[in-house]
């Protein structure tokens, strides 16, 4: 049988976690090599694997199953890690960053302090991902759909909703997005200070009469649901109730 390197990762694939990945290894001064099916070969490939010790595969979250399961054969003595949070593979386990990648690089600081969710049949964290000193949480499988499902919502919808208000302000009031950096700075600093205490305004104050008329501005608004979602959440049930009776008065 083929002995395993003593530790060589290999990086499949060149988006953004791919390339992330790959830079934090190269800070850390880790042995690595990356392949992706634009810039590889099948015959590069073949080459590659049996020098590895770990093989991420950070490939679209369809296409990991079958990837692995088509190139395992070549090298199953190997670690074979993905980093979704949803796929279920018999022959990879998951270490899933929480974080979110951008174009641009980090500096190796940032790095270290991201925290890895992984699988529970993980071997010891000094095995699984040899030489990264992150924080990292075990995630029962049965919970890896709802971990996910939390990091969209604070992620993307977020997102989703700055780009709508960018949009909107700059097509209704002429604002530019550079006049509300402030504003979205403040936010998010008020949640990393104080996460608890961070809601202002109308529903932070109980303002049911403002909340309906803001509720009620956006109309002809896709984004009318959420803000009325967000509301019925931030209230108590008692409150909601109140708030309800306001808004048929009206």
């Amino acid at each position: 049988m083929r002995q395993v390197p003593l530790l060589n990762y290999l990086v499949i694939g060149d988006g953004r976690i791919a390339r992330h990945m790959k830079h934090y290894f190269g800070l850390l001064g880790l042995s690595c090599s990356q392949w992706s099916r634009r810039s590889g070969t099948r015959e590069s490939l073949r080459a590659l694997l049996p020098k590895a010790s770990h093989v991420l595969v950070l490939i679209r979250d369809d296409a990991i199953v079958d990837w692995v399961e088509a190139h395992y054969p070549f090298h199953p003595n190997a670690i074979w890690i993905h980093c979704s949070a949803v796929v279920q593979s018999p022959l990879a386990l998951f270490a899933h960053p929480l974080q979110s990648f951008s174009e641009g690089l980090y500096e190796l600081d940032v790095y270290r302090r991201i925290p890895f969710f992984i699988s529970a049949q993980a071997p010891a964290w000094d095995d699984f991902l040899p030489a990264l000193a992150n924080p990292h949480y075990v995630l029962p499988e049965t919970e890896r759909a709802r971990y996910h499902a939390y990091l969209v919502l604070a992620n993307n919808v977020t997102t989703s909703l700055w780009q709508h208000v960018f949009r909107e302000m700059k097509r209704h009031f002429n604002v530019d997005p550079e006049s509300l950096h402030v504003f979205l700075s403040t936010t998010f600093n008020n949640v990393k200070n104080n996460w608890e205490t961070a809601l202002t305004g109308p529903i932070d104050r109980r303002d049911y009469e403002t909340c309906q008329l803001d509720v009620a501005a956006l109309s002809d608004d896709a984004f009318q649901p959420v803000l009325e979602a967000v509301i019925q959440a931030s209230f108590t049930e008692e409150e909601y109730d109140e708030y309800t009776c306001i808004c048929q008065k009206a």
